[in-house]
């Protein structure tokens, strides 16, 4: 349905009884005419009544209470947009198939999906077979391995692998990285994987002047241990800005990044070449 007050196409309502429970929860009244059949539920009393577009779902909290999830829970995944718009037209029965589905692929209980859910609305989505066929052309590794690295961190399921493999092997040059190292340290750290390219070149950068600054010559073994603990830090120098380390230099207001630091701290513990 089109929304005439704020323009979206996607705008959507599930059901006449969906429709007329929220309007009168809301309002204390419901509105009819706009109720009469599925077909004139209006959008357009929707958005009056609630400030803004209202996604209707065919699950209830006690649906997904009853699959595992949590109220609480629950309830915060009823009022996000990327979760309803994927459940929309899926009733109890369809929706929990799903999440058999999912548990079948990995081998894994219904209590860990419904944390990935959760923490990843999308998850719920995605062709799981896919993604593990996906995983394992990239990487090579075995079907725990995956396991492992999705569900440390849900959202690893939804990259394109591989770009992220091409990329990171490009950056891990820099470190003297091979392929096989590279896929071991995602795995091993699979948010290291949704970083952004950028964000990858400035963590060299940090790495590279901090090598300088201390006169210190790093192994590819020592930088992969060091980077796999430091990955989370900021190699930018300014809050709010992706400019490199290497970019104050130039503009002669030499500015270290918080990896940076940290780098240069870890590398003076390094004894020096003779």
């Amino acid at each position: 349905m089109h929304c005439n007050k704020c323009g979206r196409d996607d705008f959507i309502i599930i059901g006449k009884e969906n429709a007329r429970k929220a309007v009168e929860k809301n309002t204390g009244k419901t509105n009819q005419s706009s109720l009469e059949t599925p077909n004139r539920l209006a959008s357009t009393t929707i958005c009056f009544l609630f400030d803004e577009c209202v996604y209707f779902s065919m699950l209830s909290i006690v649906d997904l209470e009853s699959m595992g999830f949590l109220r609480y829970h629950a309830q915060l995944l009823l009022h996000d947009n990327h979760f309803i718009l994927m459940v929309k037209n899926q009733s109890k029965a369809q929706f929990g198939e799903r999440m058999n589905r999912i548990a079948q692929t990995y081998a894994i209980s219904r209590e860990q999906i419904t944390k990935a859910v959760f923490s990843f609305p999308q998850f719920a989505g995605l062709d799981h077979s896919r993604v593990v066929a996906d995983l394992t052309r990239v990487y090579g590794v075995s079907r725990e391995q995956i396991t492992k690295a999705v569900f440390t961190h849900p959202p690893f399921a939804g990259l394109d692998h591989s770009r992220v493999l091409r990329q990171a092997e490009r950056i891990g040059k820099s470190f003297g990285f091979n392929r096989e190292k590279i896929s071991e340290m995602l795995l091993a750290h699979p948010p290291m994987a949704g970083y952004s390219q950028r964000r990858n070149l400035a963590a060299v950068d940090a790495f590279r002047n901090a090598a300088k600054r201390t006169g210190v010559s790093l192994t590819a073994q020592q930088a992969m241990q060091m980077y796999s603990k430091m990955f989370m830090t900021s190699p930018y120098p300014e809050k709010g800005s992706k400019k490199r380390e290497t970019y104050f230099t130039r503009q002669k207001k030499p500015k270290l990044s918080r990896l940076g630091q940290l780098v240069e701290k870890r590398l003076k513990n390094i004894r020096r070449p003779r």
